[in-house]
C-alpha cells in the first residue's frame, strides 16, 4: 500500500508537470499547442524524469516523514530550484539544440 501511494504521488506530479508544460505553451503562444508541444516534449520528458528523481532524493515521496511543515516546503523549493538549474544547463550548455525554451522553462518551473 505504501508503494502504491508513492506511485500515485509520482503519477500526480508527472500529470501536473505535463499540464504545466501544456499551459505554459498555451500562454506563450496564445493558441492551442501543436507543433510547439511536439518540439518541446522530447527534451522536457528528460527534465520531468529528472524532477521526479530529485524529488525522490530529497525525500518528498517519503510518506512517513512528509508533513506540512517549514522543512517540507524547503524540500519542495530546493528540489524545484535544483531541477530548474539542471534544466537551464541542459538547454543552454548544449548550443546545438534547436530548442531554447526560456519562457516555457520559467513558466513550467
Amino acid at each position: 500500500m505504501y508503494r502504491l501511494r508513492q506511485l500515485l504521488l509520482i503519477l500526480g506530479d508527472l500529470a501536473a508537470l505535463f499540464l504545466g508544460l501544456y499551459l505554459a505553451i498555451f500562454l506563450r503562444y496564445q493558441k492551442l499547442p501543436g507543433h510547439e508541444l511536439a518540439t518541446l516534449l522530447g527534451p522536457m520528458i528528460w527534465l520531468f524524469a529528472l524532477a521526479i528523481v530529485i524529488s525522490f532524493i530529497t525525500g518528498l515521496y517519503d510518506l512517513a516523514h512528509s508533513r506540512n511543515s517549514w522543512k517540507f516546503f524547503q524540500k519542495i523549493l530546493l528540489s524545484a530550484l535544483a531541477w530548474t538549474i539542471f534544466g537551464m544547463l541542459f538547454f543552454y550548455v548544449q548550443p546545438q539544440r534547436m530548442v531554447t525554451p526560456k519562457t516555457i522553462l520559467v513558466l513550467t518551473a
